[in-house]
């Protein structure tokens, strides 16, 4: 079984990066060939820019890909803020024991995974895991699979 958010991270990263920053370098190109006499739009949408880039930083907007195998669960993730690019893949098996606990961060607003497996040495704990961008059928499905109550 595999669950992901893939469309909503796509459709995130294009308009809250990508489309920002088009009209960011479209009004800086009028700007310099003169066509705009004021600079004030450019001022305005890279505003907007900024603000749709903190958005997504403050949002934990990641686009996350679980896959439930006979022996093991694969988490792939990564941040969709441009200068973050470090792709995770977290590999538990289920004879780890895995203990799985959803918390909400920013105001309730932000489901966050935590995980947490017991090892000869003690507990490890992975990265948290933002799921700010499944949908709610998509998390009650995924609380159902790792058997969160």
């Amino acid at each position: 079984m595999k669950i992901d958010n893939k469309q909503a991270a796509n459709r995130t990263k294009i308009w809250l990066v990508r489309m920002p920053l088009l009209i960011v370098l479209v009004l800086l190109v009028l700007t310099i060939m003169e066509v705009l006499p004021s600079t004030i739009w450019l001022i305005i949408s890279a505003g907007y820019f900024f603000i749709s880039l903190l958005v997504v930083l403050i949002g934990r907007f990641h686009y996350v890909n679980f896959s439930f195998k006979q022996k093991e669960i694969v988490i792939r993730f990564f941040h969709l803020f441009p200068l973050i690019t470090d792709h995770q893949e977290i590999r538990i098996q289920h004879s780890d024991n895995p203990n799985f606990l959803l918390k909400k961060s920013f105001f309730g607003m932000i489901p966050i995974l935590n995980i947490t497996i017991n090892t000869s040495q003690g507990k490890a704990s992975f990265p948290p895991i933002s799921l700010s961008l499944l949908s709610k059928k998509a998390l009650h499905q995924l609380m159902v699979e790792l058997k969160i109550s």
